[in-house]
This record gives C-alpha cells, structure tokens and sequence, in this order.
C-alpha cells in the first residue's frame, strides 16, 4: 500500500510497477483523485500485470452521527476538529506552496481557496452508522461528492479517515 497525495503523481507508476497498491490521501479534491487510477493501471501494465480497480484505495474523512443535524455540526461547523485540521493543512500547504491540493482546478487564484469550501467538499457528514466500517464501498456513499460516477465510475474502495479528538460532538452529553 503506498499513499498517492500528489495530482498526476508519476510516483504511482512506479509503485505500481512494483506491486504496490495505491490510496489517495483524503485531503485531495475529487479530480485529482481521479487521475491516480489510469496512472495506476499503467504501472501494472508496465510490467505485464492486471490492475483491478478493487485495489485502489480512496481516503475520505467521515464523520457518523446519530441524527444529521449533529453529524453536520460536528464534522463541518466551523469550530470542529475537523475544520481545525484542515485548517492545519490549508495553512500548511499555503506556506509550502502547495495549496494546488485543495484547488478544484488548477487555475483557482490561491486566493480563493479558504477553509468552509475546502471542508464542505472533503468531509463527508452522515446520520448512519453503516458508514462506519473500516472500508466503505462508494455505492453507500453515492450522493456524496467524491464518489460522482464522472469521476469513480464506482471504482476503488473508500476508506475512512477518522482522527480522535477529545471534542465532544454533543455539548449536552
């Protein structure tokens, strides 16, 4: 398993070349995660061997509650953990002049990159728990952005981010 973070990486041929699975990382926007499967499959092809899309891995970070409303607070109000790590990131990737990651096309002036759509596309707020195994298929996902059939082609496996935090999603509980 090796982990693809890069657009058009050339390091996935490679990787694949020597058997390597690839899984995007879940801090890319769709698109770019798009490019990681043909690169892939040529890799393989490369040296004489079948890809199968099964073997790709796609990161997406999840966040499961009981009911919507707490799932959508939680997972992208703007003081949640998860708007605090990709604010984190975004501002790390600014500094490194790497914020091409968070752009949804290349051309995005880096000025209008800012966290709320960032956030609204890369994390995915849901009120089920079925979403919480370990590998979720894109077909359980499907209204959800990053598995649009454009882009998958229901392809690949999801695969959950989910980071611990000591932030408790219920200020009641």
């Amino acid at each position: 398993m090796v982990t693809v973070v890069a657009p058009y990486s050339k390091g996935i041929v490679a990787a694949a070349e020597h058997g390597w699975y690839p899984i995007s990382g879940n801090f890319l926007q769709t698109p770019w995660v798009a490019t990681h499967w043909p690169l892939s499959k040529q890799g393989r092809e490369n040296v004489g061997a079948v890809a199968d899309p099964k073997d790709w891995r796609i990161a997406r970070s999840i966040f499961v509650a009981d009911d919507e409303q707490t799932a959508a607070r939680y997972a992208k109000g703007s003081d949640g953990p998860y708007s605090q790590h990709y604010w984190s990131l975004l501002t790390k990737l600014k500094w490194a002049g790497r914020i091409n990651l968070f752009k949804t096309y290349q051309d995005h002036p880096d000025e209008d990159v800012t966290l709320e759509p960032v956030v609204e596309s890369l994390v995915i707020a849901a009120a089920s728990f079925s979403l919480l195994a370990a590998q979720v298929s894109a077909d359980t996902v499907s209204n959800q952005e990053w598995v649009a059939s454009q882009h998958f082609n229901g392809r690949g496996i999801g695969t959950v981010h989910a980071p611990e935090f000591t932030v408790n999603p219920d200020p009641q509980a």
